[in-house]
């Protein structure tokens, strides 16, 4: 999710760039995305345990049927992380400004915005599908790192920057690149993640009543959140996290200083990767965009868990340019988040052939996960990454493991395939995992969470949940509301989101501080990225030069759905980690519109 040059715009993807598309089995339709980061902080050692920190590379390759021809060019405006009807060659022009988002696909009839005028940060060109063979991609040494497992079954965290490709400690062979540090430098970007909810949008006010003052006495500054669903297991507690965005795959909107040079033609992992000299600059990357010192400070907000994306190509990148060795830093990340007591979900944000044709998968263009044999080589990644991480070893930090993100509904992607895939996937994960506890998650491909009930019910399993990405940023319908109702339409959310954790795990994998909507003088709000009275400000400004009407009515917002997802869910993961303003969580905080810890409110009870 870039962020281009338009006020809290989705991070479309502004696109002029040729792209490489993959010819996986088939062809579809191109389609668009994108995702968000952050800052780099030297990772410092973990105390938790004795032995050596580097996990011990592994070779296997599940087999490859399919292999990824790129070529093409094409130019569309598309916003990071929004799925757009798979039928259309190309997009329709963006929507009004608004903040990129970082992984989100919208419902088929709706076209993700263009970028947010006021972002640095800027979405890749769309890709477009064609056949011909990628740049030939630098050979990869594989750094062999051994990881040891302490006597207690902890491996011991190291915040030290890895050998180019770490390899996992699982059946998959990985040639890696030599990694030369290539000196780039990493400024955080947060990622914003596209929404493409199907809640109609309510009258859209020109101005919005106030909301009403609320003087933080002591004793709202004081008050918590509600008490948390429960999360049906008591061996994994409500989870407050973030998504370690632009990491592990990266995404140009999120760090453009990442794509100079070789790669600044580059619009996607594919592409960034067949470029020379591309290992050199991800180990560079990977070594310093989140560290132990991130990880540390996280914890400091009262945050408890990571999301963190990942491709398949850590695991097979069979017939691909992609460069292995990002499971080496999930290794190191898991090692943090047990040294500072946190959780980790690892997250399949990349998917054989592309779930959606969007930059976060890895590679834009056409749509060919259900094409040829990418399903099936995408459930032999899952029971890779679920025997390594869904083991014994890995039971006190790694709770779940989502097995897709945002896949597309409609044209190459049948929400239907997806929704049967799902059962197999399952059941071939849990035949290989040791940790009981361990949950199996979906995305619902914005289908809405309580279409994924019946499918758990077939089951009969209590650890098969879904995952839901909201955002209010990527429609016509969202950006026509005043603050008051984006808050409403919020607490509307937690029906069918209760109703869904009734049956099943619901969690929201994905969600924005942000909405397109300026502050007047005397509090009240209107829909839009630009202002027409006096003392007036818009959200599209950075946080650090917010006032205290614009902070007031972000802070509610963000509180409003806290209580949602604390009530309604069991765990949330904020958009993101880093990113350009407020779609990184270090200057929400800094702002002061995200709680510090977490659970603090100023403006509790708003949802009724």
């Amino acid at each position: 999710m870039p962020a281009p040059a338009t006020p809290n715009l989705s991070p479309a993807e502004s696109t002029t760039t040729s792209v490489l598309t993959s010819t996986d089995s088939a062809q579809a339709a191109p389609a668009l995305a994108s995702s968000p980061s952050q800052q780099q902080a030297p990772a410092s050692t973990s105390s938790t345990s004795t032995t050596s920190t580097q996990p011990v590379p592994t070779s296997a390759s599940t087999s490859m049927t399919t292999q990824e021809t790129t070529s093409a060019s094409a130019s569309s405006a598309i916003m990071p992380n929004k799925q757009t009807d798979p039928s259309q060659e190309q997009p329709p022009s963006p929507p009004p400004p608004i903040l990129a988002p970082p992984n989100q696909n919208p419902p088929p009839s709706q076209q993700p915005p263009s970028p947010p005028p006021n972002q640095s940060a800027i979405p890749q060109s769309q890709a477009q599908a064609s056949e011909s063979p990628p740049p030939s991609q630098p050979p990869a040494t594989q750094a062999a790192a051994t990881s040891q497992a302490a006597s207690t079954g902890q491996v011991a965290a190291t915040n030290q920057a890895i050998p180019p490709s770490q390899a996992l400690a699982s059946e998959i062979p990985q040639s890696q690149a030599p990694a030369t540090q290539a000196a780039s430098t990493k400024q955080a970007i947060p990622q914003s993640q596209a929404q493409a909810s199907e809640i109609p949008a309510t009258q859209a006010a020109t101005t919005s009543q106030a909301a009403p003052a609320v003087t933080p006495s002591s004793a709202t500054t004081a008050a918590a959140a509600p008490t948390p669903a429960s999360s049906g297991n008591s061996s994994i507690p409500f989870l407050r996290g973030v998504n370690i965005g632009n990491w592990l795959i990266v995404e140009k909107w999120m760090d453009p200083t990442l794509w100079t040079g070789d790669t600044a033609n580059a619009v996607d992992q594919w592409t960034f990767d067949s470029t020379p000299n591309a290992a050199a600059a991800l180990q560079q990357h990977w070594s310093t965009w989140f560290t132990a010192s991130d990880a540390k400070t996280l914890a400091s907000y009262g945050i408890n868990a990571l999301r963190i994306p990942i491709g398949y190509w850590a695991y097979d990148n069979t017939g691909t340019p992609f460069i292995e060795g990002a499971d080496h830093y999930l290794e190191l990340a898991i090692q943090w988040a047990r040294e500072f007591n946190m959780k980790v979900w690892v997250d399949l944000h990349g998917s054989p052939g592309s779930q959606n044709g969007q930059d976060h998968s890895g590679h834009k263009g056409k749509m060919l996960w259900q094409q040829g044999d990418n399903l099936n080589r995408s459930t032999a990644v899952l029971v890779t990454i679920a025997k390594k991480y869904g083991s014994a070893m890995y039971a006190d930090v790694v709770v779940g493991i989502e097995i897709v993100n945002e896949p597309a509904f409609s044209g190459n992607v049948s929400f239907k395939t997806s929704q049967a895939w799902s059962k197999d996937a399952y059941r071939a994960m849990k035949a290989v995992t040791t940790n009981p506890n361990l949950v199996i998650v979906t995305h619902d491909s914005f289908q809405g969470t309580t279409t994924f009930i019946d499918i758990a019910k077939d089951l009969g399993a209590p650890d098969f949940g879904v995952d839901a990405h909201e955002y209010q940023l990527y429609t016509d319908a969202d950006n026509t509301l005043t603050q008051a109702q984006h808050i409403a339409k919020a607490c509307s959310w937690a029906k069918d989101l209760a109703t869904t954790k009734a049956a099943m795990p619901v969690y929201i994998g994905e969600w924005s501080a942000l909405t397109n909507v300026c502050v007047n003088a005397d509090g009240s709000t209107t829909p839009g990225t630009s202002c027409a009275s006096s003392g007036c400000q818009c959200v599209t400004a950075e946080p650090k030069t917010w006032n205290a009407k614009t902070v007031e009515q972000v802070r509610r917002y963000v509180e409003a759905q806290l209580d949602v997802w604390e009530t309604s869910t069991m765990g949330w993961f904020l958009w993101g980690f880093g990113g350009p303003g407020g779609w990184g969580i270090g200057n929400l905080v800094e702002a002061g519109v995200m709680p510090s810890p977490v659970t603090e409110r100023k403006y509790p009870g708003q949802c009724g």
